[in-house]
């Protein structure tokens, strides 16, 4: 068996590292950094700047892997790494004390067994330079408000969503313990004074995550929906655990994962109204899907409040019609996903859904207010900032307005193989979440996407709720290959 014993630094930045067993000592020179700067996207399961096919020992608490400038760690193995060292990544999330990002953490708490152990925002540091961090404050804070100096994080927005359910009270409040286990996604509120530093802007705050690195299988539990409409879907918070990215169509399509959930990645989306107050959020679910080809991706935004003069929605929560899920999950990332089951089942990662794919590439993008990457004007992107569909689909996005107020989009694909059933990849239910809402309707469920085999002939049925009397307006934009 080849296995490396690093007994001094190891520096990755130009040539690809592939080991079966990699052994870090117990000393502070001895140590892996892994620059990504160098390093194209090369998508598969086992290429990376650092490839790792069995297992990781860091030996002792100086031992460590040091992932910089969006490198990322791949790994074959499932049963675990050894040692009491740490692996150290990056990650930014929303800047404002008052907007949450959905997280799933690419480590866990430090030990010499060989499983994958949970997480808990005491695990989260503050950048000092590229090989240094000191923990973050973990406390509750005045105004129930993050702090960026020195970096501060609230204990009272730290939630998981782990029991499939439907119900606002299955928030599970975890604050600052170590509890949350590997795949299980987590909330966390932004920071009120962030700085520039020499990565990043002042869109964003940095975290330093540091301990042992995820490897293997994880599951969660999901439902089945318990009734028709969209509020009825049972929801569970998983994401992204591992140190690298991972990607959606192999997630999406795994065996197991087909039959427990409806094809579907729903992405929080928050705008920032100053206020901790539920009552005054103002926020909801995007949508994304792929075919299972990859060729053909869709997403669509929660409800948003208003458009420009170009079609763009500018009320969109959280920002700019830039941000959009794409294929290439990052590190980090959580979101929901819905049973589509008779019953409990499981929903789960492995090993062969990770890929090295960097976040500023033009199909991943870590889901915050205001993304730092350069992703605008995008080959496979149009003006509008959405996917591009291939020469064989159409697409239009419709959008309906209630009381002049806010606007929920569905979007209507179009492509040989839809059916007049449910066409995986190409639809997907509707989120729900506000009182007058519209939706296309499949098997008496409501939809946000769906997808036809063009016709010109074709009547669409188009379903509103409304809650009260008031003007109801629908404009249509992005239309694709018509």
């Amino acid at each position: 068996m080849k296995k490396i014993v690093l007994l001094s630094t190891l520096l990755i930045s130009s040539i690809g590292y592939s080991q079966t067993d990699l052994y870090i000592s117990d000393n502070e020179t001895s140590y892996v950094y892994v620059d990504g700067t160098a390093f194209s996207d090369a998508v598969g399961s086992n290429v990376a700047p650092l490839f790792v096919t069995n297992d990781i020992q860091l030996a002792g608490p100086d031992s460590a892997i040091y992932l910089r400038n969006e490198a990322q760690l791949l790994q074959s193995n499932s049963e675990g790494n050894l040692g009491t060292g740490e692996l150290s990544v990056y990650q930014e999330g929303n800047v404002t004390a008052y907007e949450y990002n959905y997280w799933c953490s690419p480590i866990g708490s430090r030990d010499d067994t060989t499983i994958s152990n949970p997480f808990g925002v005491r695990l989260l540091n503050d950048v000092v330079d590229e090989r240094t961090s000191i923990p973050a404050i973990i406390a509750a804070l005045p105004g129930r408000n993050g702090l960026s100096t020195p970096l501060s994080i609230e204990q009272r927005w730290i939630y998981t969503y782990t029991n499939p359910s439907n119900l606002y009270s299955n928030w599970n409040l975890v604050a600052n313990t170590i509890a949350i286990m590997p795949g299980e996604g987590f909330t966390m509120k932004g920071t009120l004074d962030v700085l520039p530093t020499s990565t990043e802007d002042a869109s964003s705050q940095q975290y330093d995550f540091r301990g042992k690195p995820n490897t293997g299988t994880f599951t969660a539990s999901v439902g089945a929906p318990i009734g028709p409409l969209a509020e009825d879907a049972q929801q569970t918070l998983v994401g992204n655990p591992y140190p690298s990215a991972m990607d959606a169509v192999a997630y999406l399509y795994d065996p197991v994962n087909i039959n427990a959930i409806d094809t579907a990645l729903y992405y929080w989306e928050q705008a920032a109204v100053g206020s901790h107050n539920v009552s005054d959020y103002v926020g909801g679910y995007g949508t994304y899907t792929v075919s299972i080809d990859g060729s053909m991706s869709t997403y669509v935004p929660a409800t948003f409040q208003s458009y420009d003069g170009a079609g763009n929605p500018t009320g969109e929560p959280g920002g700019s019609v830039s941000k959009e899920a794409r294929r290439y999950i990052p590190i980090g990332q959580g979101f929901m996903v819905q049973g589509n089951i008779l019953s409990t089942g499981t929903v789960r990662t492995t090993n062969s859904m990770r890929v090295f794919y960097k976040e500023t590439s033009a199909d991943s993008e870590f889901f915050r207010a205001s993304s730092t990457s350069s992703q605008t004007n995008i080959s496979d992107h149009n003006d509008y900032g959405y996917s591009i569909v291939p020469a064989i689909a159409k697409r239009f996005r419709l959008n309906v307005e209630f009381n002049n107020t806010y606007k929920r989009q569905l979007v209507q694909n179009f492509h040989p193989s839809a059916t007049d059933g449910f066409d995986r990849g190409l639809e997907a239910k509707s989120p729900g979440g506000v009182s007058s809402d519209a939706s296309w309707i499949l098997d008496n469920k409501p939809f946000c996407i769906q997808a036809f085999n063009f016709n010109e002939d074709l009547k669409i049925p188009l379903a509103l709720i409304v809650s009260e009397q008031q003007p109801i307006g629908f404009s249509m934009f992005d239309i694709q290959n018509f």
